[in-house]
């Protein structure tokens, strides 16, 4: 019972799927209530609330990582007023 991480949605495009579908699919691969999941680079469910409702039903991590969403332009750095 280490728990799984699995990577997706970290960009807005992850092969042919969508960010989020990209979470969606992992989750749907490797949820199990017994087992811990966390998504590492989960970003693109910050404009999902159906997908943020499941993740929290399920109980499922989601790893934001500033340095790596910037740096794939995930999200934009804000400037300075």
């Amino acid at each position: 019972r280490l728990g799984v991480t699995v990577h997706a949605g970290e960009t807005q495009r992850s092969g042919g799927l969508s960010g989020a579908d990209s979470i969606r699919e992992s989750i749907r691969l490797a949820w199990d209530p017994a087992t811990p999941l966390r998504i590492g680079h989960g970003i693109q469910a910050e404009n999902d609330p159906a997908l943020q409702a499941e993740c929290l039903e399920k109980r499922i991590g989601l790893e934001m990582c500033p340095k790596s969403n910037a740096q794939t332009m995930a999200v934009l750095p804000r400037r300075p007023d």
